[in-house]
């Protein structure tokens, strides 16, 4: 069986914007989505 995609990954993190930085700028990774403060789930976002 091979992965095809990944549809979400969630990270509890304690600095939310440091942790962006280090994906995108460190890592390389595409942010395509920001909640813009709004909470969709049951652990702080």
């Amino acid at each position: 069986m091979a992965v095809l995609g990944i549809s979400h990954l969630t990270f509890i993190v304690r600095d939310v914007e440091r942790t962006a930085r280090l994906f995108v700028e460190g890592l390389g990774a595409t942010e395509v989505y920001d909640s813009q403060g709004r909470n969709f789930s049951l652990s702080r976002e």
